[in-house]
């Protein structure tokens, strides 16, 4: 959960209007399991305010070096896709499909003003 919690909080911090935060009611769903697909996470929207983030921990635990950084930086990234937020090649940044996932753990500067470009 500690790696999850970071996620909203790396989110939240960000001068943006992201906000992101956990409930039960939620129609919205994360899940962490095994996958057998080559990605780390995967995101899909359910609606205007659902989204459904998957997590694969069979690629995860395979290729991390740290393993909470490497889950942090796959939900930062899933979440970024939520708000809209499209892959880029841009080294600084936590859209970038090629990133260091265990040490980018935060929105870049990059991230965020496209954030609040979009909003």
């Amino acid at each position: 959960m500690a790696p999850l919690d970071r996620s909203l909080s790396n989110w939240n911090g960000t001068a943006s209007p992201a906000y992101f935060y956990k409930d039960t009611l939620s129609s919205s769903t994360l899940t962490v399991t095994s996958y057998s697909d080559t990605w780390y996470g995967y995101y899909q929207a359910c609606g205007s305010s659902c989204m459904y983030v998957r997590v694969n921990s069979r690629t995860i635990n395979r290729d991390a070096s740290n393993f909470s950084n490497f889950v942090t930086s796959v939900v930062v990234h899933e979440l970024g896709h939520a708000l809209n937020l499209a892959h880029n090649d841009l080294s600084a940044s936590i859209m970038n499909h090629s990133r260091n996932r265990n040490s980018m753990t935060t929105p870049q500067s990059h991230d965020v003003a496209d954030v609040n470009a979009y909003y």
